[in-house]
């Protein structure tokens, strides 16, 4: 286990070993649930891959970038998919004066998208970077 993001979203190692081969692969796993006690909760997990990971890291490095350093407009989106279906990013609503970060599964799963502080964001890279030091 790498760590925890927040409350319901956690980052860990993910090792498979085919037994045949006698071959181990080792990939990053995002877990995270939606939902609340006394209600229907919804669990996701997506594994990563190291090609990915690099991918994935990379892109939330230019989205904190972009919102600390870019000029807003009135409805600004960054987004970024694994192959994996893993989506991340940030929306900044003029009405809101303020960014608002997420993570997500792809696009077709309904109500996925747990939404995080820019903190939170922020340490969710931080802990993606942790795990992709082990792969």
């Amino acid at each position: 286990d790498i760590g925890t993001v927040t409350r319901g979203v956690d980052v860990m190692i993910l090792e498979i070993k085919d037994l045949i081969a006698e071959k181990t692969k080792k990939y990053i796993r995002v877990d995270y649930s939606i939902g609340s006690y006394g209600s229907t909760m919804r669990h996701y997990n997506i594994a990563i891959n190291k090609l990915e990971a690099e991918s994935l890291i990379t892109a939330m490095d230019k989205i904190v970038s972009v919102v600390n350093n870019e000029k807003k407009f009135v409805y600004t989106e960054l987004e970024f998919k694994t192959y994996e279906g893993l989506v991340v990013g940030a929306y900044y609503k003029e009405d809101e004066n303020k960014w608002n970060f997420y993570i997500k599964k792809d696009r077709s799963v309904y109500r996925s998208t747990y939404p995080l502080k820019q903190d939170k964001f922020v340490n969710l890279l931080i802990l993606l970077r942790d795990a992709y030091k082990k792969l």
